[in-house]
């Protein structure tokens, strides 16, 4: 990745100096594209291979929400902090 990285950089350094703003702007844009359309194109992929465009996927009525009941935790904690009830330690008195 080093490599790749100083290459581009002086890549870039090189370019900077012949091409004005305007086309650096230009170039930076169409290579943004290109990398999203061929991210796309993986992602369609993956997506079909998957078995998930094929109706295999569950469908939302088939969902359960996780149910979370965080009272009892939270009374514990708050009682704890109220009533200056901290961590008990053992000491161990030998």
């Amino acid at each position: 990745l080093l490599p790749a990285m100083l290459g581009g950089n002086s890549l870039g350094i090189v370019v900077s100096k012949v091409f004005p703003p305007t086309a650096l702007v230009l170039l930076s844009l169409i290579l943004l594209l290109f990398a999203a359309a061929k991210t796309m194109h993986k992602g369609l992929v993956a997506f079909r291979s998957s078995g998930a465009a094929k109706g295999s996927a569950i469908s939302m009525n088939n969902l359960q929400r996780p149910v979370l009941d965080l009272r009892d935790n939270l009374s514990i904690a708050s009682d704890s902090v109220l009533h200056g009830a901290g961590p008990r330690r053992h000491h161990n008195s030998s």
